[in-house]
């Protein structure tokens, strides 16, 4: 198996190649390239405002159960995350990323305090109905053979985290990004190829290691000195 790298710098562009077998990945690092939206609303629903964020930074997304929320909000150029966790803030809404997704629901409401009024036996309609189960959380870390799974793709100027969600998506997993890494943004283009193989490659040029967590994920995050 060969391997060739190239690196070479170039008015603040960082552009390196190497290939395996018939797998090819590409990558070009813009250091100035970064994914900003433009929101401007005047008393639209938070639904429609959070449908032209992910329009315009062409993510995905699912709203789950969220009402009617008049917003009057003016962002401009403003980074995608940075606008998600704003709107999100001030419609009091809560959201998570499963396989490339961002689900966002109602954010939990804190106890009043009250003592919840009690019905009678008789009269009380949920008595004989079964309680939802609730299903833990994944623990415990995944297997290697996770890494064998096939993925594809071409990217450009994307950010790695958006990379990474696709990458998630393709082989069903969620593979996270570690909040110190910088927000890279590359042009990668990748042949059939495995998993293992690209994050390693990505980690050894971005100076990033590969993490099998507690909790069922992959992370990727700063090499340790």
């Amino acid at each position: 198996m060969k391997f060739k790298t190239l690196l070479a710098l170039l008015a603040l562009t960082t552009t390196f190649a190497f290939a395996q077998t018939s797998d090819e990945l590409s990558v070009r690092q813009d250091a100035n390239a970064v994914t900003t939206v433009t929101l401007q609303s005047k008393g639209l629903d938070v639904r429609a405002v959070l449908h032209e964020l992910f329009v315009q930074a062409k993510r995905s997304y699912v709203i789950e159960s969220v009402p009617r929320i008049d917003l009057f909000l003016s962002l401009d150029s403003v980074e995608f995350e940075e606008a998600l966790a704003f709107i999100a803030r001030v419609a009091k809404l809560s959201y998570e990323q499963q396989n490339g997704i961002i689900f966002i629901r109602q954010a939990p409401r804190v106890g009043t305090g009250t003592t919840p009024t009690t019905q009678s036996p008789s009269t009380d309609p949920t008595k004989h109905a079964e309680q939802p189960k609730v299903n833990p959380a994944p623990q415990g870390k995944l297997s290697n053979s996770v890494l064998q799974r096939q993925i594809k793709g071409s990217y450009n100027k994307q950010s790695l985290a958006k990379i990474l969600e696709d990458f998630g998506t393709q082989t069903r997993l969620t593979i996270e990004l570690d909040p110190s890494v910088p927000k890279y943004h590359l042009d990668l283009t990748l042949n059939t190829t495995s998993l293992g193989w690209a994050l390693r490659k990505l980690g050894q040029e971005l100076k990033l290691e590969l993490v099998f967590t507690e909790r069922q994920t992959l992370l990727l995050r700063p090499i340790k000195n």
